[in-house]
């Protein structure tokens, strides 16, 4: 069975690279995550801890930069921790909260569902090294699509972590941009005064990877200059826009405007590149914003 010492060192490792992943420390960062992956992939020892450890890192490392690469790796380290009698409970706590985090970085619904049902490992307050793990619960309720819950644990969270400034500046951008694009006017302006609250922490601090999507999130809300020529969209992309806002599916675009559904998914495809927008939900919002919804 694995010792306390081991489990001590893990941790150490992945709160070094934790800072250095906040910092932009991706080089330094990688170099110390190739350890822990390398440890928890040869480890035989059902209590060693550094599978927890390597799990949070790897989807800590994931929500920062993007990179989606490691979070195969994640789930079944974190899985294999988490299903371990002999590990500690703190590193069982741990593996949930990077499963947590890795359905919140993939979105997905399947998994963030069964970890809604099982909170048993979620613990609140935990510790700067865990990252996310304060606002499990409300990242997890953003990827099933219940954004007042959310808001309400994102906001608990954020009190929680006022004392963490990493923590609080990530669980401020996240309860911002959630408040800016879809709440009530009210709560619209208060999620953009929380992600400039957001900004200016990320930089007095020097935390690139924050700064970098709170300003990614600002930019989206902007208002357009020209609102009927938005992103450079014919005319007849900013009417399949308004149905798509509408609610409507590329079947029912192409039955009101009597063209082929192939044809619609087209359009759709060029709307979706033209005005940068990952999914329809996206699409909707920026016509929203640029005042070409009905």
């Amino acid at each position: 069975m694995a010792s306390p010492v081991i489990g001590d060192i893990a941790i150490l490792h992945h709160v070094r690279i934790w800072l250095e992943l906040f910092t932009g420390n991706t080089e330094e960062a990688e170099r110390r995550l190739t350890h822990l992956r390398n440890r928890a992939l040869h480890t035989e020892d059902p209590s060693d801890p550094s599978r927890a450890a390597t799990a949070v890192s790897l989807t800590t490392a994931a929500a920062l930069t993007g990179d989606r690469t490691d979070i195969p790796l994640a789930v079944t380290l974190a899985e294999a921790a988490v299903a371990s009698p002999f590990l500690a409970p703190v590193y069982a706590s741990a593996a949930w909260n990077a499963r947590a985090l890795a359905a919140y970085v993939m979105h997905d619904v399947e998994i963030a569902q069964r970890l809604r049902r099982d909170t048993g490992l979620f613990v609140p307050g935990a510790g700067e090294g865990t990252f996310l793990a304060d606002a499990s619960l409300g990242l997890l309720a953003l990827v099933v699509g219940q954004s007042r819950e959310a808001i309400q644990e994102l906001r608990a969270s954020r009190e929680r972590t006022r004392h963490r400034v990493a923590a609080h500046c990530w669980t401020t951008y996240e309860l911002g941009r959630v408040l800016s694009e879809g709440g009530s006017a009210g709560e619209r302006d208060e999620g953009t005064s929380l992600l400039h609250e957001a900004l200016a922490l990320a930089q007095k601090h020097g935390l690139p990877p924050v700064e970098s999507r709170v300003r990614e999130c600002l930019k989206r809300l902007e208002p357009a200059a020209v609102s009927d020529r938005a992103a450079g969209l014919t005319e007849r992309e900013v009417e399949i826009l308004r149905l798509l806002a509408a609610g409507k599916t590329d079947k029912e675009i192409a039955y009101t405007l009597h063209i082929t559904a192939k044809t619609a998914s087209n359009h759709v495809g060029n709307i979706l590149r033209k005005v940068g927008a990952g999914n329809r939900t996206e699409a909707a919002r920026f016509a929203t914003r640029h005042r070409l919804a009905e």
